[in-house]
């Protein structure tokens, strides 16, 4: 999405601005779809950016968005780390209910010291201690530098990931849900990720309440 161009061929220069688990979503062919644009910004958007005003939800915000409102690629990508780090920890990085309380744990954050007591550098915590810098200069140059290493994580120490087994997993959380949407059990295929379950199931609820939708929706 961030290099994306109009029909023209001008950079759009798209910002999503509320990257977070719930808009985070798999299909029942294992595509995963990024929902929710309704904070997106592009160079062709209609009304003007408010300086400093900062969109998204707290605990999934770069800092430099939460301390100067300063939203771009490199901080869509930061909140993206943030969502790898809950999948694969099983919890969320950062508790914080206002942005004030949320600087305040970033000023202090090492990504070096703190990554580790919940995830070893061989199981992706390298690949999160660079993508959470507080300095964007440090972090990844873009996406698809990330995600190479991403798919190289996942063929290392788990043989690959594809398309079709995600989308098994996705068959196998629906079939495992009651009436209501929630989730009573869902056995899992997949290599053993902490918190990947857990977090799946919370979007996959959230997707048959009507709380999640696609940007084509």
């Amino acid at each position: 999405a961030h290099n994306a161009r109009s029909s023209d061929g001008i950079h759009l220069e798209l910002v999503h601005r509320d990257i977070s688990p719930e808009n985070v979503l798999l299909d029942r062919h294992g595509a995963v779809k990024l929902g929710d644009f309704g904070a997106a910004r592009s160079v062709l958007s209609s009304f003007p950016a408010r300086e400093g005003v900062a969109l998204g939800k707290v605990p999934y915000m770069a800092p430099e968005v939460l301390d100067r409102g300063q939203a771009g690629a490199a901080a869509d990508l930061f909140s993206l780390n943030l969502v790898l780090f809950e999948a694969l920890a099983g919890r969320p990085l950062v508790r914080a209910e206002s942005a004030d309380e949320a600087l305040r744990f970033w000023r202090d954050f090492d990504p070096t010291l703190v990554i580790p007591r919940y995830l070893s550098l061989a199981d992706g915590g390298a690949i999160l201690v660079r993508g959470l810098e507080r300095d964007p200069r440090r972090r990844w140059s873009d996406a698809e530098a990330q995600l190479a290493e991403v798919r190289e994580l996942l063929l290392r120490r788990w043989g690959g990931v594809s398309p079709h087994d995600l989308g098994d997993f996705v068959r196998q959380l629906e079939g495992a849900s009651t009436e209501s949407g929630r989730i009573v059990t869902a056995p899992v295929d997949l290599p053993s990720m902490p918190g990947m379950q857990a977090g799946v199931e919370r979007s996959w609820y959230s997707f048959r309440e009507g709380r999640v939708h696609g940007p084509e929706e």
